[in-house]
C-alpha cells in the first residue's frame, strides 16, 4: 500500500484503495455509507475547490474543500481538540470516577433500526441510575453531575453501543449549598449500579416507548418479515 509522507497510513487511503471491494461484500447503512464516501473524498477534487491567485505575479494555487463529516479524522480533529478544551474548562478541581454503561450484544439488531430512540433511552437510563445512586445516603447522599459521551463502536469497529461518564467524586447537598465529597475509590458498587440501570432501561421500553412505530398509522409496530421460504 502507498504510504503518505509521514509514513502513516490514513483511513482515507484504506477507503480509496479497498472501499469498492468492501462494499461488494458488506451492507452499510445510509449514514455509514455517507461517512465512508465523504472520508474517501475529503480534500480532493470530489469535494470541490477554491482557486487562489497572486494579484502581483499571477501565481495560482488550488485548495480542495474538506468533507466536514463529523466522522472524518482528517478534517475534524481541530473541532475535536476544541471540544476537549471546552470540556476541560468545565471540569471541577476534584477527583473523578470513570463509569461505563453498555448495552448487551443481543440488542444490536434492535439498535440498528431504532438508533435515535434507544440511544436516548441509554442516556436517560444511565443518568437516572447515577442520580438515584448518588442521592442514596449509603453511597453519597448528594446530587451528582457527569459528562457523558456516547460510543457506538468498539475497538474492533463492531457495533458496541456504550456510554462513558466522568463523574465528580462528590456532589451538592439537598440545599445546593454544600459540597459533599467522598473518599471512596469507586462511585457505587458495580452490581448495585447495574441493577438500577437494567431496571430503568427495561422500564423505559415498556412504559410509553413504542419501538419502531409504524410511520403511517402511528399505531402498529414495524416487524421484520421472515424469508419467503418461512412465511408459512
Amino acid at each position: 500500500m502507498e504510504r503518505v509522507k509521514n509514513n502513516r497510513i490514513k483511513l482515507q487511503d484504506i477507503f480509496v484503495r479497498y472501499g469498492d471491494d468492501f462494499l461488494t461484500h458488506h451492507n452499510l447503512t445510509y449514514v455509514q455509507l455517507k461517512a465512508m464516501k465523504a472520508i474517501a473524498g475529503c480534500s480532493t477534487e470530489l469535494m470541490g475547490y477554491h482557486n487562489y491567485y497572486c494579484d502581483q505575479c499571477g501565481h495560482r494555487e488550488i485548495a480542495y474543500n474538506s468533507c466536514r463529516n463529523r466522522h472524518c479524522p482528517h478534517c475534524q480533529w481541530i473541532k475535536q481538540e476544541l471540544w476537549i478544551d471546552r470540556i476541560k474548562s468545565q471540569l471541577l478541581p476534584v477527583r473523578y470516577f470513570h463509569v461505563v454503561f453498555t448495552l448487551p450484544e443481543s440488542l444490536n439488531p434492535l439498535v440498528l433500526i431504532n438508533q435515535s430512540l434507544l440511544y436516548n433511552i441509554l442516556f436517560e437510563s444511565a443518568w437516572h441510575s447515577l442520580r438515584q445512586a448518588g442521592k442514596n445516603s449509603a453511597f453519597l447522599g448528594a446530587d451528582v453531575g457527569a459528562v457523558a459521551i456516547l460510543h457506538t463502536w468498539g475497538q474492533t469497529l463492531s457495533l458496541h453501543p456504550h456510554i462513558h461518564l466522568l463523574i465528580p467524586a462528590g456532589g451538592l447537598d439537598s440545599d445546593g449549598w454544600q459540597w459533599v465529597r467522598t473518599s471512596k475509590k469507586f462511585f457505587v458498587p458495580v452490581k448495585a449500579l447495574s441493577k438500577m440501570f437494567r431496571a430503568k432501561f427495561i422500564l423505559s421500553q415498556i412504559t410509553g416507548r413504542q419501538i419502531n412505530r409504524c410511520p403511517v398509522c402511528n399505531q402498529g409496530v414495524m416487524r421484520l418479515l421472515r424469508p419467503p421460504g418461512e412465511l408459512f
